[in-house]
């Protein structure tokens, strides 16, 4: 296999793994009426507020999808928008307490769930996959 054909196969892995692990979240998110789309937003401000285009640029989403997908939170009283001290029009948005609570569910889930996705893989395993990706990350977002 060529250094092309190899990097092609892994860019068609990870596009299926990325659906993959989109059907799961969805099905883990599920059981406390959100979606993968919607914990995601939930866990980029898990730490600090953050606003829309930073989430987007983050998840590397467009602005639009992350805003849709905020406002649907705002309604049902997952998120809010917050005044930005640095920014007069970009809004932050952050956690309720409902928020807060679902993503600790959310979180708890994903224990067992790890440990199942992981099962048979060693330590280095996941330390060698983890680094040639975050390079490939680094690359592209440099351009």
């Amino acid at each position: 296999m060529t250094e092309h054909e190899g990097f092609t196969q892994l860019v068609l892995s990870i596009f299926r793994l990325n659906g993959l692990l989109v059907t799961e979240g969805d099905n883990l998110s599920q059981p406390v009426g959100l979606t993968s789309a919607r914990w995601k937003i939930l866990g980029a401000v898990e730490k600090s507020p953050q606003t829309v285009s930073q989430i987007a640029r983050t998840m590397g989403q467009t602005r639009q999808s992350v805003q849709r997908i905020a406002n649907e939170l705002v309604k049902l009283e997952i998120v809010t928008f917050e005044s930005n001290p640095e920014h007069k029009t970009a809004k932050l948005i952050v956690r309720t307490a409902k928020g807060a609570a679902l993503f600790a569910v959310l979180s708890e889930s994903l224990i067992p769930w790890g440990h199942d996705a992981v099962e048979g893989i060693s330590e280095e395993e996941l330390l060698i996959t983890l680094k040639v990706i975050t390079k490939l990350i680094g690359r592209f977002e440099g351009r």
